[in-house]
C-alpha cells in the first residue's frame, strides 16, 4: 500500500517516472526543491542549494518548511494543501530563509508528482523584483554599517550575536567570526549582567533605548565606557526578532566630563574661598567705617564742648562750623556702614539727609525754606563723596546764612546729574539776594568758599556761579570708573 503525504496530492497527468525527475532536477539551472513524504526535501537543485546556502546534497531529508521564515510558512503549507484539488500552484509570495538566517524574497510555483510511487511536490523558486530591490538597498545598508565608525551589533531576542561590523571589532577586539553565534553576555561584566535582561524586555515591547551609558568588556578583558542606542529588528510581518545595537566609545568624553568636574570643584573651592576672604573683608570695612563715624563723633563732640565754654562769638561761630564739618563727615561713613556696598555712597540720599541734617541744626530757618530736590540716583567712591559732602555743606551752609536775611522767604534747590560723557554736576541754587561778585579765591574772603574751591581742585572739578537769579553754584566734575574687585 502506498504511503501518503500529509498533504494529500492527488496525482494527475503531471505524473512523472521518479527517474526522469531527478534528471530534470540535476540539469535545470533554477531553484527546484522536491518534497517528499512528511514534507522533506528528498531532492534539491544545485541552484536551490547555492539560493539556501548549503553545500550540493545538504538539503536532502532537510524538513522543508525550515527553508521559510516561521511567519510564512502557513502560506507554503496551504500552498501544498491547494494541490489535492489542482495540479499546479502559481506564484506564491514566500518569505525564504538562507542558513546564515537571512531572508530572501521568493515566488513559488508548486506541482504534484509521483516520486517512487509516492505522491510528491515540485516546488520552483525564482527571487522577486521585491528580493532585487531588497539586495540593492541590503548591500547599501551594508557598506553604510560597514564603514560607520561606531560598533553596529545585531542580536537575537535570546542574546546571540547575529552580525558584526569592523567598527565593533575595532571597539571590541573581536573579529566577526569569533562573535557571530556567541551570546552578546560575553561582552557584559558580571555586575551588568541585570541590564541585559531590562533592554530584552524593553524591545520585546516595542521601545527604543537611547544613548545608555554603561560598560562592556572587550577581548583583551578592558573596560570601556559605551553609549548604547538600541532598537528592535521586525521581520516582515512587523514581528519583533531581534534587537540593533549602535554602541560609542565614550572613554575620552567620560574622562575630560571627570576632569571638568575635578577643575569645576577646584573652581567651586576657590570661589568660596574667595567669597570667605570678601566677607572678612566686609565685616572689617564695615567695622572701620563704624570705628571712624565714632571718632568723628567724639571730635564733633569735643569741638561742641570747647565751643560752649568760648564767649566770643566769632571764635564760638568758627567752632561750630568746623564741629558741623566733621558731623558731615561722620554721616558719610555712617551711610558707608549700612551700606551693603562699602566702597560706593549712594549721594543721592546722602544729600537728601545732609540737607535735612542742616535745617534742622539752623533755628528759625526751616519754616522759611522750601525745598527743591532733583536727584538722580547716582553712587560716589568714598574719595569723591567725601569732598563732595563737604561742597554741598558749604553752599548749603552759605545759601541760608547769606541768600535769606531777616525773616525773607525762599526756596533752596540741589540737583544732581549726570551727563552721557560721565560727568556729574552738583548744584545749590537759591532765590535769595544773590552775590556781589565772583566766588572769592582767598582764605580772607571767605573761610567757606576757599575749602569750596580747593575741594573742587581735589575733584579735578569746574565750579560755576550764576548769579541772575538769586545764586546758583554749580561743580561739575568726572565720575571714576567703575572699579572691578
Amino acid at each position: 500500500m502506498s504511503r501518503t503525504l500529509p498533504f494529500a496530492i492527488r496525482v494527475t497527468s503531471m505524473s512523472r517516472p521518479a527517474g526522469w525527475i531527478q534528471h530534470a532536477v540535476r540539469e535545470t539551472p533554477d531553484p527546484i526543491v522536491v518534497v517528499g513524504p512528511h514534507r522533506a526535501v528528498v531532492m534539491a537543485s544545485e541552484a536551490a542549494c547555492a539560493l539556501f546556502r548549503y553545500e550540493p546534497g545538504e538539503l536532502e531529508s532537510r524538513p522543508v518548511e525550515t527553508l521559510f521564515d516561521e511567519s510564512h510558512r502557513h502560506v507554503l503549507l496551504g500552498s501544498l494543501r491547494e494541490l489535492t484539488t489542482q495540479p499546479i500552484v502559481r506564484r506564491r509570495e514566500l518569505h525564504g530563509r538562507r542558513r546564515d538566517g537571512e531572508s530572501v524574497f521568493l515566488a513559488a510555483t508548486l506541482s504534484a508528482i509521483e516520486w517512487e510511487d509516492d505522491p510528491a511536490a515540485v516546488v520552483l523558486l525564482e527571487e522577486s523584483a521585491g528580493q532585487r530591490r531588497h539586495d540593492v538597498t541590503q548591500h547599501q545598508m551594508a557598506a553604510l554599517v560597514d564603514s560607520a565608525e561606531d560598533a553596529i551589533v545585531s542580536k537575537t531576542l535570546d542574546g546571540i550575536v547575529r552580525s558584526w561590523n569592523p567598527g565593533a571589532t575595532r571597539l571590541l577586539g573581536y573579529r566577526a567570526h569569533e562573535i557571530i553565534g556567541q551570546p552578546i553576555t560575553l561582552l557584559i561584566p558580571a555586575e551588568r549582567e541585570g541590564e541585559e535582561d531590562m533592554i530584552i524586555e524593553r524591545i520585546r515591547s516595542g521601545q527604543h533605548v537611547a544613548h545608555f551609558e554603561t560598560q562592556r568588556r572587550r577581548r583583551d578583558g578592558a573596560l570601556i565606557d559605551v553609549s548604547l542606542t538600541i532598537s528592535p529588528i521586525r521581520d516582515s510581518e512587523g514581528v519583533i526578532i531581534g534587537a540593533s545595537k549602535i554602541m560609542r566609545d565614550i572613554t575620552e568624553r567620560k574622562r575630560a566630563n571627570e576632569a571638568l568636574e575635578r577643575l569645576n570643584e577646584a573652581l567651586r573651592h576657590q570661589v568660596e574661598a574667595r567669597n570667605s576672604q570678601l566677607r572678612e573683608r566686609d565685616v572689617m570695612l564695615q567695622e572701620i567705617h563704624h570705628r571712624v563715624k565714632n571718632n568723628l563723633q567724639v571730635i564733633s563732640s569735643l569741638i561742641n564742648l570747647q565751643a560752649r565754654t568760648i564767649h566770643e562769638p566769632g571764635t564760638k561761630a568758627s567752632l561750630q562750623q568746623c564741629q558741623q564739618r566733621v558731623a558731615t563727615m561722620a554721616q558719610i561713613h555712617e551711610m558707608l556702614y549700612r551700606s551693603a556696598d562699602y566702597g560706593q555712597v549712594p549721594f543721592a540720599e546722602y544729600v537728601r539727609e545732609l540737607v535735612s541734617r542742616i535745617l534742622t541744626a539752623s533755628v528759625g530757618i526751616s519754616s522759611r525754606l522750601a525745598l527743591h530736590f532733583e536727584l538722580e540716583p547716582l553712587s560716589l567712591p568714598l574719595d569723591q563723596a567725601m569732598p563732595c559732602s563737604l561742597i554741598l555743606h558749604e553752599l548749603v551752609t552759605n545759601a541760608i546764612k547769606h541768600a535769606f536775611p531777616a525773616e525773607a522767604r525762599g526756596t533752596l534747590r540741589i540737583s544732581l546729574t549726570r551727563t552721557a560723557d560721565r560727568t556729574a554736576c552738583l548744584t545749590v541754587g537759591d532765590d535769595g539776594v544773590g552775590l556781589a561778585g565772583p566766588l572769592p579765591s582767598k582764605p580772607d574772603g571767605g573761610l567757606g568758599f576757599h575749602l569750596v574751591k580747593t575741594l573742587a581742585r581735589q575733584l579735578g572739578a569746574d565750579v560755576r556761579v550764576d548769579g541772575t537769579s538769586g545764586t546758583a553754584v554749580s561743580v561739575l566734575f568726572p565720575l571714576e570708573p567703575p572699579h572691578d574687585d
